[in-house]
């Protein structure tokens, strides 16, 4: 089962490609850089909270009640000196999964053919269409690389519909499950 999260081959094929995907996908470089996680953390997580209370639109609700146990695992400090949040964008700057820069081709430098990622398991895809940063064309083509495959769209979800939708996302599983069975 997965919740808004592209295939990597797919994701890697719209980052070296489409306009739309790399546009989405900016905010990456930006936490590839020296020091962001200090950036992430100004302000009392201003610029993080930015990414899960709405990502440039209208507060999300479902980010208030939890605003001070996200914040309470943001300021443990990391090991070795480091800060809680180094992990987390070291992720990014790992990643070979990155808009292109006039410096880094990210995946445009990839030879990644698609029969190696192939899924060959039952797989359930669950997808907030209104994901500013995952368009839905992520979803395109995607039963090449994955079968057998079904898609749950979500019409009115959005990049963090596990949290906005809970009691939805929980019936598209327990319906899934229940036709593999």
């Amino acid at each position: 089962m997965i919740i808004n999260s592209p295939h990597p081959y797919a994701f890697m094929r719209a980052l070296a490609t489409d306009p739309q995907q790399q546009a989405a996908s900016a905010y990456m470089n930006w936490l590839r850089m020296p020091g962001s996680e200090l950036g992430l953390a100004k302000h009392g997580f201003a610029a993080l909270e930015g990414f899960f209370n709405g990502m440039g639109q209208p507060p999300a609700p479902w980010f208030e009640p939890l605003r001070a146990r996200y914040q309470a695992m943001w300021s443990v400090p990391g090991e070795n000196g480091s800060h809680s949040l180094t992990g987390g964008v070291n992720y990014y700057r790992a990643s070979p999964l990155h808009p292109p820069t006039d410096t880094d081709p990210g995946p445009a430098a990839l030879t990644l053919q698609p029969q190696d990622w192939l899924v060959k398991r039952p797989t359930l895809v669950i997808w907030g269409e209104q994901d500013l940063a995952l368009p839905s064309s992520l979803l395109d083509g995607l039963d090449a690389l994955v079968n057998p495959l079904t898609i749950e769209r979500i019409p009115d979800g959005g990049h963090w519909v596990v949290h906005e939708q809970p009691e939805r996302i929980n019936a598209a599983i327990d319906r899934w499950l229940a036709a593999q069975a």
